[in-house]
């Protein structure tokens, strides 16, 4: 069950009211109808790369992606699959207004497996000149998914909201863009 404090923010950020909370409401059933709901059990944990990562206070400071050694990294499809389940639960967790949840998957999201280096080597070859591109957008979701897990810890609804929304739109931006040329696998 939702707070009123937290429905009354919805409808105040729709700008409107309950009338337009619904179309709101639907565009966020919309884009997480594809998402398979997380098994019972399921936990958000730290990767097994943690060493590897740069932290959220560095993160927003330095705007680099650690780089997978050459035994590590994961692929993509593995890499979004994480993220799917991931920000399905934090959905879910938002709901329920959930923080130690909503906070857990935070940083899992924002602190996501390296891409393995032959995977990037694949996704360069594919994209070329628009490699830059990809990685503008990857940059960017990064940055927002460290600001979504510091407001998520700092229990700031509307911090949080920001960020998420800014975790989403990077993600429907990036997979609108390049997604069909990078699948491994076909729908």
């Amino acid at each position: 069950m939702i707070s009123d404090r937290y429905a009354d923010f919805l409808m105040r950020a729709a700008g409107q009211g309950r009338g337009r909370i619904l179309p709101v409401v639907a565009m966020v059933a919309l884009l997480l109808s594809g998402c398979g709901a997380p098994a019972p059990g399921d936990q958000a944990t730290p990767d097994d790369h943690a060493g590897t990562r740069v932290q959220p206070d560095q993160a927003a400071a330095s705007h680099e992606h650690p780089v997978a050694a050459p035994d590590e990294g994961e692929s993509l499809l593995a890499i979004m699959q994480r993220l799917n389940t991931d920000m399905t639960g934090l959905s879910q967790a938002l709901w329920m207004e959930d923080w130690s949840v909503m906070t857990a998957r935070a940083a899992a999201i924002a602190n996501h497996a390296p891409i393995a280096a032959t995977e990037i080597e694949r996704i360069h070859a594919i994209l070329g000149e628009e490699m830059h591109a990809f990685e503008e957008v990857d940059e960017a979701v990064h940055t927002a998914a460290v600001r979504m897990h510091q407001s998520a810890e700092a229990r700031d609804l509307q911090d949080f909201l920001a960020a998420f929304s800014d975790v989403q739109q990077g993600c429907v931006s990036c997979h609108t863009s390049f997604r069909d040329r990078l699948r491994t696998v076909t729908p």
